[in-house]
């Protein structure tokens, strides 16, 4: 009688065992579900825009535009608007150009990228566009930005730089008839402009600005000299940040569209964080 009364007592036990462990494991599903829809809520409900701060070396400044329903990524819009307002998936001349270089145009790749991450939800598994890159590149950027405002429900414009802090050189690939060279070293602090250095070298590495002969002779001729023309076109783009606002100086007309044409290729440099220093034809080549 005494061990049938254990007997029971350990079976009620074991039973109070099983029956917690399953109550326990019935239970875990509920908990994780919860975790997954909290998850899944990541963005608040609305429209989310990311544009860079500046027009491209080409003229061109990048958006997106992405809304949120239901917590859901519902639906993108990347482009490109130039200074006259126009997009570029409706500029015929770029898409046949781009068409017949990159077997791509912007209506297309544009179109593909923003399936991509309507379909993902997830910028991490949008991939490159074949022909494409550096849009691919700029449209990832883009919509990460605008999901951040999106997780804080934050429906102001998200306004990325476009130029990568560093500095860029770039000098032309020959010396001229007179045996100078052109060169600018741009620097890009916080995403602007810092600070611009432009002159000519000889072939002996001697700057036309220290050439104290060539001062005078230049001066006498055009009012002007290297050391004081550099440095207002140097003055003037760090000032307007952009080169479309940089007005030639009276007397060093040919040496301002030296300045534009080297200045230029620096930003575009600065625009892909590009340190390699690099060279350019001449424009009397």
């Amino acid at each position: 009688m005494k061990k049938f009364k254990i007997l029971s007592i350990l079976l009620v036990l074991v039973m109070s065992v099983g029956l917690l462990g399953a109550c326990g494991t019935s239970e875990e599903p509920a908990s994780n579900e919860g975790a997954n829809e909290k998850s899944a809520a990541n963005y608040e409900d609305g429209s989310y825009k990311a544009v860079y701060d500046r027009f491209d070396s080409h003229g061109w400044k990048s958006f997106v535009n992405i809304t949120v329903k239901d917590g859901k990524i519902s639906d993108v819009e990347f482009d490109y608007k130039n200074r006259e307002g126009k997009l570029k998936t409706e500029d015929e001349g770029y898409k046949s150009a781009m068409e017949g270089k990159s077997g791509t145009y912007p209506e297309k790749y544009t179109k593909e990228l923003e399936e991509q991450l309507v379909s993902s939800q997830s910028v991490e598994n949008v991939d490159v566009v074949t022909g494409a890159t550096h849009s691919s590149h700029n449209f990832k950027v883009l919509a990460k930005k605008a999901l951040e405002h999106a997780k804080k429900g934050d429906t102001s414009d998200a306004v990325i730089n476009l130029l990568k802090d560093g500095t860029y050189k770039v000098a032309y690939e020959s010396f001229d008839d007179h045996g100078w060279k052109g060169q600018v070293e741009l620097e890009v602090k916080d995403g602007k402009i810092s600070n611009v250095d432009f002159d000519y070298v000889n072939e002996e590495g001697k700057l036309k600005t220290n050439d104290e002969g060539y001062k005078t002779r230049m001066e006498d001729k055009s009012g002007t000299y290297p050391a004081e023309f550099t440095k207002k076109l140097e003055e003037r783009l760090v000032e307007n940040q952009k080169l479309s606002q940089v007005d030639a100086v009276t007397g060093a007309t040919s040496s301002s569209s030296d300045f534009k044409a080297l200045a230029s290729k620096a930003l575009a440099l600065a625009e892909s964080g590009e340190k390699t220093e690099a060279t350019i034809a001449s424009e009397e080549e």
